[in-house]
């Protein structure tokens, strides 16, 4: 039932975007079913888009997680993949920063300074420029 209401409805977005000379990228796009963790999915729904190139519908992908937005969502709504996304790259910048460390001569301030001007300045800086 609500297979048939979906692919229903993206017939009539696949038409508004012929109408409207537009496309739709169908390697890119992909779906997620939301659901609590204790159900798990009984069967595989098949959700199809019109491909331009070969003028036929193709069925999307589904997936646990999907990112939008900048925000990686899963299945369940909670923060998993988020959070092991944005812990690794915090601590690539966190290993690259104390790499870092090895070509500035001690002499010019003190070493607490030189962390807390800085590096703080640049973490502040790069949270807010790529992950707010």
């Amino acid at each position: 039932m609500l297979e048939t209401v979906v692919n229903t409805e993206l017939r009539k977005v696949c038409e508004w975007l012929v109408i409207n000379k537009l496309t739709l990228n169908i390697k890119k796009s992909n779906f997620v079913i939301f659901r609590p963790h204790q159900k798990s999915l009984n069967f595989q729904p098949v959700i199809k888009m019109l491909d331009y190139d070969s003028n036929q519908y193709i069925p999307l992908e589904c997936k646990e997680y999907v990112k939008y937005l900048g925000i990686i969502i899963d299945c369940n709504l909670n923060w998993k993949y988020h959070i092991n996304y944005v812990t690794l790259k915090i601590s690539k910048t966190v290993g690259i920063i104390s790499e870092l460390r090895y070509y500035f001569p001690n002499n010019t301030c003190s070493t607490y300074e030189f962390y807390h001007i800085k590096i703080t300045q640049f973490l502040y800086f790069f949270l807010l420029a790529f992950f707010l």
